[in-house]
């Protein structure tokens, strides 16, 4: 049977994909290919917000419920989920200052990118490691039905298919260049 965590799991190697790409473009010698970073940033500010997010907040709802020694950690995901936000954000405009020609900002893309790619990781590697054995642990078949029934869209628009060849045609670029 493919679960809500499977739908989530998913989602995450698709980040993860993502990730890497942003990491080899601040890695490569010379200039990042800034329009790219701003591609994954976006895809990485927008779907998770709109759609990931909210599916994993419908689980730790109930884990909190059914398993209260989880709460603290779970807690501790969710402002997680702010704080990615807000560093995408940042690098969104460092990225911004960079394309206008702003030699400081262009200088620390690849620190700042390196400290969210890390940070998003070890993010999504504690929700696997975590919560999502407690989630199978703890909820019911019928508890998973009750969530799947709330989920607005278990489908990740990287594998939908417009948005697939949208991401498909940065990630084909990246691998060019």
């Amino acid at each position: 049977m493919f679960t809500l965590i499977d739908v989530l799991q998913n989602e995450h190697r698709t980040m993860r994909d993502l990730l890497g790409v942003m990491e080899e473009q601040v890695a490569k010698p010379g200039e990042p290919d800034y329009d790219l970073i701003k591609e994954i940033l976006y895809y990485c500010e927008s779907y998770p917000d709109i759609y990931h997010h909210p599916k994993e907040d419908l689980i730790y709802r109930v884990v909190c419920e059914q398993a209260p020694e989880a709460a603290a950690g779970i807690e501790d995901l969710e402002a997680e989920h702010m704080i990615m936000a807000s560093a995408a954000q940042e690098i969104r405009n460092l990225v911004a200052a960079a394309t206008e020609g702003d030699q400081d900002a262009d200088a620390i893309v690849g620190e700042k990118v390196g400290a969210y790619l890390n940070f998003y990781r070890t993010h999504m590697q504690r929700e696997e490691q975590e919560v999502f054995p407690v989630a199978q642990e703890v909820l019911s078949e019928t508890d998973w039905l009750a969530l799947e029934t709330q989920v607005v869209n278990p489908t990740d628009p990287y594998h939908a298919e417009k948005a697939a060849a949208r991401l498909r045609e940065m990630l084909e670029k990246s691998l060019a260049a």
